[in-house]
């Protein structure tokens, strides 16, 4: 079932939000780390974004939306869909003073939200095939993290966290998938959609 909701005319396009169900089976533990496997997802929007613009006001409205909460948010997507780019507009959102730059070869770097709180940024790309625990859960359990290449860390997430895909289109165009995993993150997806 796809439901289509316009949500603001920009230019001549309008962003549109995609709903649908989805549901999550229980964490099943194979050796010394947990595996997720999807049966019905729980719910999950698509939005169509059609700017730099348009990624900046994406970005704003959801760290307006984590302000003083404690959360992982997941960034998947090829080389150059803009992971990074939504990461700087979320971290300024946020009122981080520093310059966020993809931290790909440091892999974490650490910045101060407003009134002092972490936020995490972390670039999991050279990680691929790698097994080692480096200690991300004490990031995970401070203030906000954002994972940028989470496929390569997935056995250390926490549970609940907030899933966000990048597909590219043409241009600036992009096609963004948000998913939520638990309590925390559903509420606010779903404050996202409404």
């Amino acid at each position: 079932m796809l439901k289509w909701k316009p949500l603001k005319k920009s230019g001549n396009h309008s962003k549109k939000v995609e709903t649908t169900q989805k549901k999550w089976k229980p964490l099943k533990k194979s050796g010394n780390h947990s595996m997720r496997y999807k049966q019905n997802l729980e719910d999950y929007m698509k939005i169509e974004i059609h700017s730099l613009q348009e990624t900046q006001e994406f970005a704003t409205k959801m760290a307006d939306l984590c302000r003083n909460k404690q959360l992982v948010i997941t960034l998947d997507g090829d080389l150059g869909a803009g992971k990074t780019t939504w990461t700087k507009s979320f971290g300024k959102a946020l009122g981080v003073k520093n310059v966020i730059n993809s931290p790909t070869f440091t892999i974490l770097k650490d910045y101060k939200q407003e009134g002092g709180v972490p936020f995490h940024h972390i670039d999991a790309y050279r990680l691929e095939g790698k097994c080692q625990d480096l200690g991300f859960e004490d990031c995970f359990d401070e203030g906000i993290t954002v994972v940028e290449w989470s496929e390569f860390i997935e056995d250390q997430l926490p549970q609940d966290h907030i899933k966000i895909s990048f597909e590219e289109g043409i241009d600036e165009n992009r096609t963004v998938t948000l998913e939520y995993t638990g309590p925390v993150s559903k509420s606010i997806v779903e404050a996202y959609h409404d």
